[in-house]
């Protein structure tokens, strides 16, 4: 049980620094994501797309339980909360939709991802005493936060100064849907880099976090070194 613990918090840390990332981007990009990968008349759900982001990340928070009430042969209890998330969709959706169209129903599917991870959360607890979260973790929120100052403050200076790259991109390309794809590549990828600095600023890895880099590379077979001389102590390794 023990291993089985430090295992489900290690997983879910890891879970928790890549999602944050992935929340930053939408909640910063929401309506330039929208507009490249569609037509700027779907920019409209952008706040849909931001309240499912975030009922996504809470969900996946969550995932780890999940698991353990499978090892633990709980399946008839997920099937249960999956009837509950389901039903809570379903009446949810009536009421909202009509209300709040494109936004209800982000906000009723939102509300049920969240249910479903608190009901799993709750049943692994109860069956394994297994809590997931350690106070680590207020390293990865100190991170997200600098970065999100950092996106709000220097991005947009940043991408105007590569302003004229992107006009030049999208005239020789004789399309400015690629001189916009270009500016948001290229402010997610400094919100990457600046993330990435912030996590090694801030010693956010610990020890322990190596048994799920070397967990990964065994199942995967991917090669994850420059992972561990990224974020680890060369002792630890």
């Amino acid at each position: 049980i023990e291993n089985l613990r430090a295992l489900t918090k290690n997983i879910t840390k890891l879970i928790l620094f890549t999602n944050l990332l992935i929340l930053l981007m939408i909640i910063l990009f929401s309506s330039r994501i929208i507009n490249v990968l569609f037509t700027k008349e779907y920019s409209i759900g952008g706040l849909a797309f931001i309240i499912l982001g975030i009922s996504y990340f809470i969900h996946y928070l969550m995932i780890c339980s999940s698991y353990m009430l499978i090892i633990l042969k709980k399946t008839k209890l997920l099937f249960l909360d999956m009837i509950i998330g389901s039903i809570a969709t379903v009446l949810l959706n009536y009421k909202l939709i009509p209300l709040y169209g494109v936004t209800g129903a982000a906000i009723s599917t939102g509300f049920s991802l969240v249910l479903i991870a608190m009901l799993y959360a709750f049943q692994s607890y109860y069956y394994l005493k297994i809590n997931p979260f350690k106070r680590m973790y207020l390293k990865a929120f100190l991170s997200i936060i600098t970065t999100f100052i950092f996106g709000i403050i220097f991005v947009p200076s940043i991408e105007r100064m590569f302003l004229p790259l992107s006009n030049f991109i999208g005239d020789l390309l004789r399309s400015g849907y690629y001189g916009r794809l270009f500016n948001l590549l290229l402010a997610m990828a400094i919100l990457v880099l600046f993330y990435i600095a912030m996590i090694i600023v801030t010693k956010s890895f610990e020890e322990e976090d190596l048994m799920v880099i070397k967990l990964i590379e065994e199942k995967t077979k991917f090669k994850l070194a420059f992972l561990t001389k990224l974020f680890f102590k060369s002792k630890d390794i």
